[in-house]
């Protein structure tokens, strides 16, 4: 999977500069362009349209920013 990213041009390989058994792996621009717009698709078609009333989803929403708070999500 990494080498078709790296490929595509969605993320740049490096060798470790203090390992030289391990490649390192950077997202690039245009990688970072591809993910936040499937992010937004992905939200706008599925999280947009479940069949709950806009305070249930503002509910969810906040439970998971919680969730997602306390893994590092948004650090």
């Amino acid at each position: 999977m990494v080498q078709r990213l790296s490929d595509d041009g969605y993320l740049l390989r490096t060798p470790h500069p203090d390992d030289g058994r391990s490649i390192l792996a950077r997202i690039t621009p245009a990688g970072s362009r591809t993910a936040r717009d499937a992010t937004e698709r992905f939200n706008r078609h599925i999280f947009c349209n479940l069949p709950l009333d806009p305070t249930d989803q503002i509910g969810i929403n906040n439970m998971l920013a919680t969730v997602r708070h306390a893994f590092g999500d948004f650090t």
